[in-house]
């Protein structure tokens, strides 16, 4: 095995690690903010996330993803990111706190006004800490970010629950937020600091590469942002705050289970299809493997939620969330096409293949305003099914130009993208069976959720070995299946014995 191999490898295993105890942790400490806080200050929340995810794209301008997407990298690339990425951070948060009254009265919300310029705060420690990040991703130092990730969430999170157990309201969602993101910028820079000077004079000219392609990314991730959080701005300034926290809650809720495994496969992947960019063969095949696993994790998931819907949401949230449930079953068919464009569109990155990227985001924005406009009496529920034929769109144009640009077999990709629609259908009818069960047999919110989750999970688990041979390799594929032969024979015999 190749050092490189061994190294993806390892990195794999500790971002999914992290990103399950992550995921555990964010359920876990959300369920208990839901019954300390009410739907409005989520709704004031959520306004002010919006407005610093979008000013972050330009604090960081894919300075961290260029570090990681280049080649060649020298000391000179280092230094100017990370300089770079300070001082653009600490400008764009005094230029957010100073306009935040006008920004909240845009959203027709006024007291969320104190809220984002608190958290224009976070923009400093931001852009910091993203160029960092980038460069230790460039390391493969996934072990180190895993840690640190699981040690923020842990720390925001139980900051989050003393604060909101102590009245503290809207500001228990914001300042542990902050001041976690300052103890881990310093963290990062403690561990880096060795690897770069901060500059006093930069030379623009000299940075060409990190530049363009941070700028073309940073217009991508601006149209990706407009695409995905369209609909939060449109019921922000339209409907009522606490509409506005049962939307958001369905949201996160729809997405986190899958966020939660895929982000960190991705992470790792971006690192190894730059690097194979050379090898085209070897590059599709990759491609190909993670389409399928991606697919089948994604949907097998969020559609297995779909029947279950009001199980969990009983269960994390508690009975005044339950207006969310309609919400949450539209948005939880836009989950799968979601994760699998974000697999074809790591190969996109990697490939520096952004002007196509572009387009297909431009086209996908126009459609989700005009489907915003005509379902828009239907509340956000309305809303949500116009993002989630937006992302269909979007993954059927996203597909078109993968299998031009890239010349993939044809039937690779109808063979796998059938294999993920029988197991969307088939665990959808085992979770719906499951839901019955559980209804007749009387049983009680979590007993019922924990059936109906151990159901869909040997669904996905019988997909994913049926797979098996594809993912591994057929070299490996055999080793391992020689290892289970060797250790069901040896437990035989001593059982014999």
């Amino acid at each position: 095995m190749t050092e490189y191999k061994s190294s993806t490898i390892s990195s794999t295993k500790w971002t999914v690690l992290s990103s399950v105890i992550n995921g555990i942790l964010t359920i876990g400490i959300g369920a208990v903010l839901a019954r300390l806080l009410t739907p409005e200050i989520y709704g004031l929340v959520a306004i002010a996330y919006i407005v610093i995810a979008f000013a972050g794209y330009f604090v960081r301008l894919g300075v961290g993803t260029a570090l990681v997407q280049k080649e060649d990298l020298k000391s000179e690339d280092i230094n100017f990111a990370i300089t770079f990425s300070m001082g653009i951070g600490i400008v764009s948060a005094i230029i957010l706190a100073l306009f935040s009254p006008i920004i909240s009265l845009l959203f027709t919300k006024p007291d969320s006004h104190s809220v984002i310029a608190a958290m224009s705060l976070s923009l400093c420690f931001a852009s910091f800490s993203s160029t960092l990040i980038g460069l230790l991703r460039r390391k493969m130092m996934f072990k180190f970010l895993s840690i640190v990730s699981i040690g923020q969430i842990l720390f925001s999170g139980l900051f989050s629950i003393i604060m909101a157990w102590l009245g503290c309201g809207v500001w228990s969602l914001v300042w542990p937020l902050i001041i976690s993101q300052l103890l881990v910028s310093i963290v990062f820079f403690l561990k880096v600091k060795s690897s770069f000077e901060l500059l006093f004079r930069m030379s623009f000219s000299d940075q060409n590469h990190i530049l363009k392609f941070g700028s073309k990314y940073t217009l991508i991730s601006i149209l990706e942002f407009f695409g995905s959080n369209l609909d939060t701005i449109f019921i922000g300034r339209f409907f009522s705050a606490s509409q506005l926290g049962m939307y958001d809650r369905a949201y996160k809720l729809a997405y986190l289970p899958s966020q939660t495994l895929i982000t960190s496969i991705t992470n790792v992947m971006f690192p190894v299809f730059s690097r194979l960019q050379t090898q085209m063969e070897k590059f599709k095949e990759t491609q190909i493997k993670l389409f399928l696993f991606i697919g089948l994790l994604s949907t097998c998931i969020a559609i297995g939620m779909v029947p279950a819907t009001k199980d969990i949401v009983l269960v994390l949230f508690g009975p005044q969330w339950l207006d969310s449930i309609p919400i949450l079953n539209i948005l939880l068919f836009a989950v799968p096409f979601d994760f699998m464009v974000a697999s074809i569109g790591l190969t996109f990155d990697a490939t520096n293949k952004l002007k196509e990227k572009i387009i297909i985001q431009i086209i996908t924005l126009i459609f989700l305003i005009m489907g915003m406009f005509f379902l828009y009496i239907y509340g956000p529920i309305g809303i949500a099914t116009a993002l989630t034929l937006s992302h269909i769109l979007r993954f059927l144009i996203y597909t078109f130009y993968n299998q031009k640009l890239f010349s993939l077999p044809g039937k690779f990709l109808l063979r796998n993208s059938l294999q993920i629609v029988i197991a969307g259908t088939t665990v959808f009818f085992v979770s719906k069976f499951a839901v019955v069960l559980s209804s007749k047999m009387s049983l009680s919110p979590l007993l019922s959720l924990g059936i109906e989750i151990f159901s869909c999970f040997l669904i996905l688990l019988s997909f994913i070995l049926i797979n098996a041979r594809t993912f591994l390799g057929v070299e490996s594929y055999h080793k391992g299946y020689s290892i289970v032969r060797k250790f069901l024979a040896n437990n035989g015999d001593n059982n014999v014995k």
